[in-house]
């Protein structure tokens, strides 16, 4: 250390010592009071695309056959693709 041209002596002591590595930041509980836990957003999306798909199910029915094929359109679930298969989960 005597070597160094810094006529500083504090800082030619703080420049030899390696600094510190950052801490890593851990989770922490938050703050305030406990909330009921909400349904999980797969299980909530998945009673919606339920839901939907019984709401289509039900307008397919009441539309006849002849109606879909005179406008040549799809079924509504064709169309936008609403039937799903289940996912497990």
């Amino acid at each position: 250390m005597e070597g160094t041209d810094d006529p500083d002596p504090e800082r030619q002591r703080s420049s030899s010592v390696a600094p510190a590595p950052p801490r890593r930041l851990r989770w922490q509980p938050p703050i305030g009071p406990c909330l009921p836990r909400a349904p999980t957003k797969r299980r909530s999306l998945w009673k919606e695309l339920q839901q939907a798909n019984s709401m289509v199910d039900l307008y397919n029915e009441t539309r006849s056959h002849s109606e879909t094929a005179r406008r040549g359109a799809l079924p509504v679930d064709q169309a936008f693709g609403l039937v799903m298969q289940p996912t497990p989960i």
